[in-house]
């Protein structure tokens, strides 16, 4: 169903429909036309399905389950996710040569995996962060619990960490803190 939902801000909602969804057949119905995406309830895929346009996801305090492949974003395509939630499993979201904006929720595995692959990482929870075969993540804000890294570009400018990410952290321009086995990130105060 389509109605105008006004709960959480969404960028350009007056210019872009606004989909809510409660079941997963809605949920895949609604991703192949990309736009706004609103979750009205948990659901949890039981079909493989990618991102093949530029969507937002709204959480909306509810979960998203992938299928056994996770949510993959292809080539060129962006995936922003937002509001309080849960996109949960152990193959959770996959970018492939797409972009994906995290701004809210717990992801329990984001997975860049190829160049032209980027994550931006404003806001929001990730439990595994892996960056493989040239895949690039932007983390500016957030909380990254653990990365697995291997051949990819890792940019830290802000957030927190449950590991110590000072090997990737410019620290002529940035600090790392530790308190209580948590690491924040920060500018310098020049």
């Amino acid at each position: 169903s389509v109605t105008k939902w006004t709960e959480q801000p969404i960028s350009d909602v007056e210019t872009e429909e606004i989909r809510e969804v409660s079941t997963s057949e809605d949920f895949e119905t609604a991703l192949e036309g990309g736009g706004n995406i609103v979750l009205m309830a948990d659901i949890a895929l039981t079909n493989n399905v990618d991102v093949k346009k530029n969507t937002t996801i709204v959480l909306n305090g509810r979960s998203l389950t992938p299928g056994v492949n996770g949510l993959g974003v292809e080539r060129g395509c962006m995936l922003t996710v937002t509001g309080d939630g849960a996109v949960n499993g152990d193959e959770g979201l996959w970018v492939f040569a797409g972009t994906l904006n995290l701004q809210g929720g717990t992801v329990d595995r984001l997975n860049v995996c190829e160049t032209s692959s980027t994550a931006n990482i404003s806001d929001g929870k990730v439990i595994i962060l892996t960056v493989i075969n040239g895949g690039t993540a932007n983390i500016s804000g957030g909380y990254v619990d653990a990365l697995h890294y291997h051949e990819g570009t890792l940019i830290i400018t802000g957030g927190t960490f449950g590991f110590d990410p000072s090997a990737y952290v410019d620290t002529s321009n940035y600090t790392v803190t530790e308190a209580d086995g948590i690491w924040t990130v920060a500018p310098l105060n020049n």
